[in-house]
C-alpha cells in the first residue's frame, strides 16, 4: 500500500569499540533509523540516548541525550580544531538537533547541579539555548556560531542570576560579605574559537548602566588571561573560575 515502509528490520545490538560500550534496540527501514534504550559508556561519560536518524528526504539526526556521569578528562580529549575546523566539507553537510541534560547526582560537590541545552545544527551555522543550575543560582545563554567560517566566534548572550550570594561563593570556598543576598549580570560578546580571543559588547550588573570601554577592557584582558589560556572547555574548570571571581570581586 501506498506510504508502507518495506525491508522494516528491528533488533538489539552491542558494540565494543576501543574500550566504548555501546548498546540500543534499533529498527530501520526505507526512510529512517530509530535508536531507542540506548546506552554508551567508557570511563569518561556514562549516558542515556535515544536517536532517528532520517535518510529521506533529507539526512537529518534528532536525538535526546541524558548525561548520566561525566568527567572533566572527557573534555580534556576534545580537539575542536581537529574534530569541527579541519572537518568543514562534512560538518557542512550535517543537519542535527539535539537535546542534552545533565543532573549532578544528590552527594556530588559538582559547580553544575543542572544542566540541559538545545543545540541546532544546519549547513555548518549551530545555534544553543543552554540553562545551567549552579549552588546559588542560575546562568542562561543563547547563542550561535557559523563553523565553516575561517575563524568561527561563537556570538553569546548570557544572564547569571544568583539568589543566594554566600551559597554561591561557598561553592569556590570564597568567604566575603555582601550588602544583598542576591544580584543579576548580563553578559553580551563574542568568542574567537580559534585566536581564544573574547570581545564583550555589554556587561550589566543588576540593570546598572552599560560599562566604559576600560571596564569592557578589563574583562577581556582578565578573561583571556584566567580563563582563555588554554582551550575552549578550559573556561569552565572550577580552579579558573575562582581566580577569576576573585580578581573581579
Amino acid at each position: 500500500k501506498k506510504g508502507e515502509f518495506k525491508n522494516i528490520q528491528k533488533g538489539t545490538s552491542e558494540i565494543i569499540i576501543a574500550n566504548n560500550l555501546l548498546k540500543f534496540d534499533f529498527e530501520i527501514n526505507d526512510e529512517q533509523l530509530s535508536l531507542t534504550n540506548a546506552h554508551v559508556k567508557n570511563k569518561d561519560l556514562t549516558a542515556n540516548f535515544s536517536s532517528i536518524i532520517k535518510f529521506s528526504p533529507f539526512f537529518r539526526i534528532y536525538s535526546d541525550i541524558e548525561v548520566k556521569e561525566i568527567s572533566e578528562e572527557f573534555f580534556n580529549k576534545i580537539d575542536l580544531n581537529s574534530l569541527i575546523f579541519k572537518n568543514k566539507a562534512l560538518v557542512k553537510k550535517l543537519n542535527i538537533k539535539n537535546t542534552i541534560k545533565y543532573k549532578s547526582k544528590k552527594f556530588e560537590l559538582n559547580l553544575v547541579d543542572n544542566f540541559s541545552s538545545n543545540l541546532n545544527l544546519a549547513y555548518g551555522r549551530l545555534t544553543f539555548q543552554d540553562k545551567t543550575l549552579v549552588p546559588g543560582g542560575k546562568n542562561t545563554c543563547e547563542g550561535e556560531i557559523n563553523l565553516i567560517e575561517e575563524f568561527p566566534r561563537l556570538n553569546f548572550i548570557c544572564k547569571l542570576r544568583i539568589s543566594n550570594i554566600k551559597k554561591f561563593l561557598k561553592k569556590f570556598s570564597i568567604r566575603k560579605n555582601f550588602e544583598k543576598d542576591n544580584l543579576s549580570l548580563y553578559y553580551e560578546g563574542s568568542l574567537n574559537l580559534i585566536s581564544k580571543k573574547i570581545n564583550f559588547k555589554e556587561i550589566a550588573l543588576d540593570n546598572s548602566p552599560k560599562n566604559k570601554k576600560e571596564d569592557l577592557k578589563y574583562f577581556k584582558d582578565t578573561f583571556e588571561r584566567i580563563l582563555f589560556d588554554e582551550d575552549f572547555f578550559g573556561i569552565f574548570k572550577e580552579t579558573k573560575i575562582k581566580e577569576f571571581i576573585l580578581e573581579i570581586i
